[in-house]
């Protein structure tokens, strides 16, 4: 089974940059604009699931390198039917 998480980071300032986790393992990045603010930056990722616990974690960070973590729990089951889950995230709240 996988699950899609998808979101949408916003900041006042800049977005430095966006990472998803799944356990330990970093399966997705993106950085914002080197060039001009990035305010706002969306993502989507699809994640293997194994069976039992699954802790995914999205990161985001802005410009002056506040943090900001929101983590998924998900039981993984035989033929598990998962919905995608958005949440939006402002580092440094």
């Amino acid at each position: 089974a996988e699950v899609e998480v998808s979101g949408s980071i916003e900041d006042d300032q800049a977005i430095s940059d966006v990472m998803v986790f799944a356990g330990d393992k970093k399966v997705f990045y993106k950085a914002g604009s080197p060039t001009s603010p990035t305010k706002k930056l969306e993502f989507t990722q699809k994640i293997a699931l194994k069976k039992g616990a699954n802790y995914i974690v999205v990161q985001a960070r802005d410009d002056r390198q506040l943090v900001t973590n929101y983590t998924l729990s998900i039981i993984g089951k035989d033929k598990a039917n998962l919905a995608k889950k958005e949440s939006p995230l402002k580092p440094g709240t």
